[in-house]
């Protein structure tokens, strides 16, 4: 991998990686927003579209691009820093896109990016079948997430 200014980088096979800029989201929303939306629908309804947006325009979340050697967008990630007490992590939120396996050639660079805010680990709330994607990287599941819907009906 090579890191070029503006935190672009050159993956394998002629691919390029690159963190977008909330000063041009406007320019590559079109396209990373439906590939965002196919990670979205696999979730229970925590975040929506917009909410990822805002998330990015207010810089609380940065959303990286994979381009393939013609230039066409094949993969977008969406990235958080998390400030628990004791450290700070960098928190994957969304990865999609026709070529989303093509995530993992950014890992040095998202893991750089993770140096370069501060954070000692990096973590996913997952399901099954992304898992197996994130343990190309290395990562190994640390903890089970289970949940409930909570009930507003009146105990009687």
């Amino acid at each position: 991998m090579n890191m070029v200014e503006g935190w672009t980088c050159s993956l394998p096979n002629g691919y390029m990686g690159w963190l977008n800029s909330e000063d041009n989201l406007d320019q590559i929303w079109h396209e990373a927003a439906p590939m965002l939306q196919r990670a979205i629908d696999h979730n229970r309804g925590e975040f929506h579209l917009d909410d990822i947006r805002t998330l990015i325009e207010g810089r609380l979340c940065t959303l990286w691009c994979i381009a393939n050697p013609k230039g066409e967008l094949v993969a977008a990630v969406v990235v958080e820093v998390v400030n628990y007490p004791r450290f700070k992590v960098m928190r994957i939120l969304l990865v999609g896109g026709e070529e989303s396996k093509s995530w993992k050639d950014l890992w040095p660079a998202l893991e750089h990016y993770a140096r370069v805010n501060g954070c000692a680990h990096i973590e996913a709330f997952t399901r099954p079948g992304m898992e197996r994607l994130f343990g190309l990287t290395g990562m190994k599941r640390v903890y089970t997430v289970i949940s409930t819907p909570v009930s507003y009906e009146e105990l009687h």
